[in-house]
């Protein structure tokens, strides 16, 4: 029993040491690290993914290029930029289906929170898809708010 406790921590240790580590390097150089590892840390400022994912939760997104193809399931989470009220954001919300925008031209991703089946209002292109939700960390948003502030 203590020897799986220790292995726990140890595994713990070296997982909290890796993520520390490349947000470190992701801190100092972004362009050289993007370009080797295709994932990204994003923030989550507020509670529209909870309580699966509460806010400032530090979520683990694998980046797909904007030319890649995209298959998404339903309900998966997606990372994705937004204009909301003239402002571009970057969201992080579920996926719940395709359709043909005619204004557009082009299909649309349509996402919503977590907790409601209530659609954004976001006209989501393929373009604004940045990338699939891998996992996240409760409240180490925190740490890396604080690392990129001046």
């Amino acid at each position: 029993m203590k020897r799986l406790r220790l292995i726990k921590n140890i595994l713990f240790c070296l997982l909290l040491g890796a993520v520390g580590l490349y947000l470190a390097a992701y801190s100092l150089w972004p362009q050289t690290v993007e370009r080797y590892l295709p994932y990204r840390f994003y923030t989550v400022l507020t509670d529209s993914m909870a309580p699966y994912m509460p806010p400032m939760s530090l979520v683990l997104v694998r980046q797909l290029p904007a030319d890649a193809p995209l298959e998404l399931e339903p309900e998966q989470i997606v990372t994705f930029r937004a204009d909301r009220f003239g402002q571009q954001i970057i969201q992080t919300h579920r996926f719940s289906h395709t359709e043909w925008d005619e204004e557009l031209g082009q299909t649309i991703y349509r996402t919503h929170p977590e907790g409601t089946t209530d659609l954004d209002f976001y006209k989501t292109t393929r373009q604004d898809i940045l990338g699939v939700y891998v996992f996240h960390l409760p409240w180490l948003g925190k740490v890396m708010l604080f690392l990129q502030s001046p």
